[in-house]
């Protein structure tokens, strides 16, 4: 009687060697910052601008580095309450000006709580210093 080739080998097939993950590549898409949501395409207009958003926030409380996961989940929600807001101008803007009393109570909740969460992450409005021309020129002029 003829013995199979395979016979008395458990796998024929070869072992492949396990790749070595980073912890980047075992955490979601989202919790590793390559995309702000799942299964939405990240391409458009206002998907870049709320991550433009995102990116100028983070950069308003100090960086990347300087960011807590509470504080990146509040500048997200900051951030879209904005784009959110935009999108009512816009809207109101196409509209020759004109809203309804309801869209008009949708504004004014989402900037009250855009507000909110701005004061909570501690980013106000400063009064930025002005100056004159001749005080501007007087300050970079060497001292003799």
């Amino acid at each position: 009687m003829e013995q199979s080739p395979l016979e008395g080998v458990k796998n024929s097939k070869p072992r492949r060697k396990r790749a070595d993950l980073s912890v980047r590549q075992l955490r979601s898409a989202v919790t590793n910052g390559s995309h702000l949501f799942v299964h939405i395409d990240h391409r458009g207009a206002t998907m870049r601008r709320l991550r433009d958003l995102i990116a100028l926030y983070t950069s308003d409380v100090g960086g990347e580095d300087f960011v807590s996961e509470a504080v990146r989940c509040l500048i997200r929600r900051a951030a879209m309450l904005q784009l959110q807001c935009e999108l009512l101008d816009q809207r109101f803007a196409q509209a020759g000006g004109e809203a309804t009393s309801a869209q008009l109570i949708d504004y004014q909740r989402t900037s009250s709580a855009l507000r909110r969460i701005l004061e909570s992450l501690g980013l106000e409005r400063r009064a930025k210093p002005v100056m004159s021309l001749e005080q501007y020129i007087a300050q970079e002029e060497p001292a003799a």
